[in-house]
C-alpha cells in the first residue's frame, strides 16, 4: 500500500456521518441567530435615524451667558 493510499483511507475512516435530525438543528439555531442580528441591525439603523439632535456645545472656558 502507498503512501497515499494510505493517507486517503486515514481521512475517510475519520468522517462521521452526519445525523439529518443533528443538521437540522444546527440549521434552524443558525436562522435563529441570523434573524437576531437583523433584528439588531434595523433597531440600530432606526435608532441612527431618529436620534434626537443635540443641541450644540458651549466651550468649558466662555464666559457666562446668564446673569
Amino acid at each position: 500500500m502507498s503512501r497515499s493510499s494510505t493517507l486517503v483511507a486515514v481521512e475517510e475512516a475519520v468522517v462521521l456521518p452526519i445525523d439529518e435530525d443533528v443538521r437540522l438543528r444546527a440549521l434552524e439555531r443558525l436562522y435563529l441567530r441570523r434573524e437576531a442580528v437583523d433584528a439588531l441591525i434595523r433597531s440600530l439603523e432606526f435608532y441612527q435615524e431618529n436620534e434626537p439632535r443635540k443641541a450644540p456645545c458651549v466651550a468649558i472656558n466662555a464666559g457666562r451667558m446668564c446673569w
